[in-house]
């Protein structure tokens, strides 16, 4: 086998007379104000990071999804030639997709919408059909709409198609694994180690589109493995292959390297270079679409979408990983520091905690009235609720810790549903619903409710190839989330009450492993926990 070792990309990037990288389009916000809205950036209350978040490239032009301003916008060339403000049709765009010039987004609440030529037409939902609340990927072609999620063997992809008397669409089979095109699918599977949730191995099963294995790669690294995913072959007929390292440490924290690699029929890595220019609201930034790999890069006002010759990059022999190289790690560190002793604490199973966190979710249904959305100074109602009605869901309230049974009583009343103003205010009086350490503090049986500045007295810090089910990733002053599985693709499953994609409740959600590293998470597990 052959792994990837010595000097910098960056480096050898600079120094090669041929590129493996070709601009499809280059964007400077320092000179154009359209392009500065296409690649603006900012952060919510939480400190969700918004901007360019997905990007296709279809027949000589580049579409770009961003979040901070809910738009679309459409690139030939340099040249901005289209935006597409989703507010304009009532839509929270969450993923993109593009076939015969006609736009396609998935809504945050799983809904698909086609725009053609200024007119949006909303094709049908896959709610009914997910798990989880957002997906890992979204695709149109001539035949399916494809929408995959995360499961904890390799993720799903759901295939529909579009009923030609109601143009909605219709689930006409699952294949399990993520989709490369239409032909080829994958699951990834990570060789753990230890009782933990990743180890220094992983074993990609490639699939047709019936679901049967024609092909597995075995990866290794000198680091743990946080997920891989299969992008194809290349011209000379190697794998493609995006794998995720992690070095971990004992203080809770994470780095994480993403890399491009090929890899031969003798799972030798034959080339290898690094993504850089991490990009926050972006958990994608190297697909492969139309047989073609891309990678979205962004720095300094300036963004570059590039397609990669993988036959090109560097050689595996000659590419060094900036990781540390087996960091000493212990899978658990006692926190001191104004700690709580885990006897003064209640005692909850891992898998009560789970049904806890299930319990606010889709689950929990309620009736909301007018009163209940009568206007209340520093009040803000979450952006689902639209009106009276019966909704689901727990819905997001800065500072709130109501249990089911709390929320439904004051809905019965006049207490207020929710609450997404700025936390300057504080817990507005006659708010209910769950923040995000409200809920984690519910989830884990606390009688009280504790901040993510706080909430570390009741836990452990622990390394992230040492999280398991129930435990939790914070970011001290901002948000915290529920851990419950990794895909081994790169991304882990988390549940939390947030205002992630406009959710503002509880929700079922996957983010990067890499994002949520560089974002400063640290993890932690509750000392009342019982295995």
């Amino acid at each position: 086998m052959s792994l990837c070792v010595s000097a910098s990309a960056t480096e050898l990037r600079g120094a090669s007379t041929t590129s493996p990288y070709k601009p499809v389009v280059t964007l400077s916000s320092s000179s154009v104000s359209e392009v500065k809205n296409a690649l603006r950036t900012t952060k919510d209350i939480q400190g969700n990071s918004l901007g360019p978040s997905d990007f296709v490239v279809s027949n000589n032009s580049v579409y770009l999804l961003n979040t901070a301003n809910n738009a679309v916008y459409k690139y030939q060339g340099n040249e901005q030639t289209a935006a597409i403000s989703l507010d304009d049709y009532d839509i929270v765009g969450t993923a993109l997709s593009v076939r015969n010039n006609d736009v396609y987004v998935l809504d945050n609440n799983l809904s698909v919408s086609r725009i053609s030529n200024g007119h949006e037409q909303a094709i049908g939902s896959v709610q009914n059909d997910m798990y989880f609340d957002n997906a890992i990927d979204f695709s149109v072609t001539s035949k399916y709409v494809y929408v995959s999620e995360p499961t904890s063997d390799g993720g799903k992809t759901l295939c529909y198609l579009t009923d030609p008397s109601s143009g909605k669409l219709v689930l006409d089979r699952t294949v399990n694994g993520y989709m490369v095109d239409e032909n080829t699918f994958y699951r990834s599977k990570l060789i753990t180690e230890n009782g933990e949730n990743a180890g220094h191995s992983c074993v990609i099963s490639i699939l047709d589109a019936e679901g049967n294995t024609i092909d597995t790669i075995t990866l290794h690294s000198d680091n743990y493995i946080a997920g891989a995913q299969y992008l194809g072959k290349n011209q000379d007929g190697l794998h493609i292959v995006k794998q995720f390292d992690m070095s971990c440490y004992s203080d809770g924290t994470c780095d994480v390297e993403e890399t491009i690699r090929t890899v031969n029929t003798d799972n030798d890595v034959v080339t290898c270079d690094a993504v850089e220019n991490n990009v926050p609201s972006m958990d994608n930034q190297v697909t492969v679409q139309d047989g073609k790999v891309y990678q979205f890069s962004s720095s300094n006002a300036r963004a570059v979408i590039n397609e990669v010759n993988t036959e090109k990059m560097t050689p595996a022999a000659q590419f060094s990983s900036k990781l540390k190289q087996n960091p000493p790690v212990l899978s658990t560190v006692t926190n001191t520091t104004g700690s709580i002793e885990a006897k003064a604490l209640p005692s909850i199973s891992r898998s009560s905690v789970m049904r806890d966190a299930k319990a606010y979710h889709s689950s929990f249904t309620w009736s909301c009235s007018n009163k209940n959305l009568a206007a209340l100074t520093n009040w803000k109602k979450p952006r689902y609720i639209k009106g009276a009605g019966t909704y689901s869901y727990m819905p997001y309230c800065w500072g709130g810790f109501s249990t089911t049974a709390q929320y439904k009583t004051a809905m019965n009343n006049s207490g207020r549903v929710g609450n997404i103003n700025t936390p300057k205010s504080g817990h507005v009086a006659n708010t209910y619903g769950l923040d995000c350490s409200g809920y984690v503090s519910r989830c884990w049986l606390q009688p009280t409710k504790y901040g993510t500045a706080t909430i570390g007295t009741i836990c452990n810090k622990i390394s992230y190839n040492a999280l398991r089910t129930a435990d939790a990733l914070n970011k001290s002053g901002s948000h915290i989330v529920l851990f419950d599985y990794s895909d081994a693709a790169g991304n882990y499953t988390l549940y939390e009450a947030t205002t992630l994609n406009q959710y503002d409740r509880v929700a079922h959600t996957s983010r990067s492993v890499k994002n949520l590293s560089s974002g400063g998470y640290v993890a932690l597990s509750y000392k009342g926990i019982t295995n």
